[in-house]
């Protein structure tokens, strides 16, 4: 390759130069931006307002990012408690039951057989009680999704069965469990009906056993009553 030569080399510029060609260049103005969707005249920097037909410019907005959906891994369907009527039903069919218990079966005479009705009761509850357990353990996931400790729970149809079979264990112990697959609707009160209605249905059929006891007890005592009268020299029973 030859030698650059002197006259080919850029001559230089002075500072006086430099600086009204920047000076000059800054009197350009700004950049072309776009142009007014009325008129079609060119924009310039950013205007709000057409200089041309005075229409207003609207800026350009950034669309909104959505929402990621949450994956099977971290999966928490959040329900609205206004729309969590599944597990308001459950709480509600316990607290509702206790008080059918309490008004109704507690205050039957002997002769009405309580201890069926309480019993035809509490087997209402526990059946109706599954089928809205299988419902509700569908609608949130239970048994696909991992737990909140990182574990599968059981499948709906076992829950199910277990709650109509063994209600006074597995319904509270359920309430635990929806609450870690995103219902919003407050465990503690569900834990508190299901034990309250449990307590209830025992207590009311200890009543009812006490008074068949002590029933049967006054009939023995007037039985013998009604013995010695009839036979006066005979000695009544102890």
């Amino acid at each position: 390759m030859g030698r650059i030569r002197e006259e080919d080399k850029p001559a230089e510029i002075a500072p006086d130069q430099r600086r009204q060609r920047q000076k000059l260049h800054s009197l350009r103005g700004p950049e072309r931006t776009g142009e007014c969707p009325l008129c079609g005249r060119s924009l310039f920097g950013r205007v709000r307002k057409c200089p041309n037909c005075g229409s207003i410019i609207e800026p350009e907005r950034e669309a909104a990012p959505t929402k990621s959906q949450p994956t099977s891994a971290d999966h928490r369907d959040r329900v609205p408690v206004s729309r969590d009527s599944l597990g308001a039903s459950l709480i509600a069919l316990a607290i509702f039951s206790t008080l059918l218990a309490w008004v109704w079966v507690a205050r039957l005479s002997l002769l009405q057989a309580p201890m069926i009705q309480l019993a035809a009761l509490a087997l209402a509850v526990a059946l109706a009680s599954g089928a809205l357990v299988y419902r509700d353990a569908k609608k949130l996931g239970i048994g696909q999704v991992p737990d909140g400790d990182g574990r599968v729970s059981m499948r709906p149809a076992y829950w199910s069965l277990a709650v109509a079979t063994l209600y006074p264990a597995a319904a509270p112990a359920y309430f635990v469990v929806r609450s870690r697959h995103g219902s919003d609707s407050p465990a503690l009160i569900g834990i508190i009906a299901a034990c309250l209605l449990s307590v209830s249905v025992l207590l009311i059929g200890l009543n009812i056993n006490s008074r068949a006891e002590g029933a049967r007890r006054e009939a023995e005592r007037l039985t013998r009553e009604s013995e010695w009268i009839i036979n006066p020299g005979q000695t009544p029973k102890q």
